[in-house]
């Protein structure tokens, strides 16, 4: 069986710009979201793993809708940021809700994911100096501004609900000892439920790819 080529949902930039924090020379990261052809499901093949292609200028991380939406529901950071990113490249109906679906639903179950993330970056690039950081100053404040800006991004997601992408120019690392204390306060104090009815997120699932494929939604009851 010939299956059609991947579709292509939506595009966002991530990294540097995302944060509005990018130099003249700072490559550019992108995040696609592409549909795999339906009939490929039917006869049981998977599509749950990313795909990625490095140049000197572009990062570009593919990953198909099903595995953002798995990756959503469970908080991950990289896929919420992925999503929920300012900067839009290429838009469509299922970007713009599953944007509405997440920004109605806010939960507190990616704080793993940025407690996680920071305190191996901490650990890495700033107690161990990985080569190549320790003796370039302005590598190690990107990274130290890579980790603070997480960090706050999760703080007031955990605090308001909301999806911020504020950019930092954090110069003393401590600041990023204490904002994880207070994210892990902000973690223990938030409102948010701990994850959401994830029947949400398959009837989206279900409609983009019933949609894609010309199907009515009824059609498999």
């Amino acid at each position: 069986m010939i299956f059609k080529p991947n579709k292509i949902l939506w595009e966002t930039v991530v990294g540097s710009h995302m944060w509005q924090m990018n130099r003249p020379d700072s490559d550019l990261d992108l995040y696609i979201c592409y549909i795999a052809d339906f009939r490929s499901f039917l006869v049981g093949n998977l599509h749950m793993s990313g795909h990625q292609t490095i140049t000197e200028e572009v990062d570009v991380s593919k990953f198909e809708i099903g595995h953002i939406v798995n990756q959503i529901q469970k908080g991950n950071l990289n896929h919420l940021m992925g999503v929920m990113s300012p900067v839009v490249d290429q838009s469509s109906y299922a970007l713009i809700e599953l944007q509405e679906l997440i920004t109605k639903h806010p939960t507190k179950n990616a704080f793993n994911s940025i407690k996680g993330l920071a305190q191996h970056n901490i650990k890495h690039f700033l107690e161990e100096k990985k080569q190549g950081v320790a003796d370039d100053f302005k590598l190690f404040f990107k990274k130290l501004n890579t980790i603070t800006r997480s960090l706050r991004f999760g703080i007031t997601l955990l605090e308001k609900g909301i999806f911020e992408f504020k950019p930092t120019k954090d110069t003393d690392p401590l600041v990023a000892y204490d904002l994880v204390k207070e994210l892990e306060i902000a973690y223990q104090n938030s409102s948010l439920p701990l994850s959401y009815d994830l029947d949400i997120y398959e009837d989206y699932l279900l409609r983009v790819r019933f949609n894609e494929a010309n199907l009515p939604l009824d059609c498999g009851k």
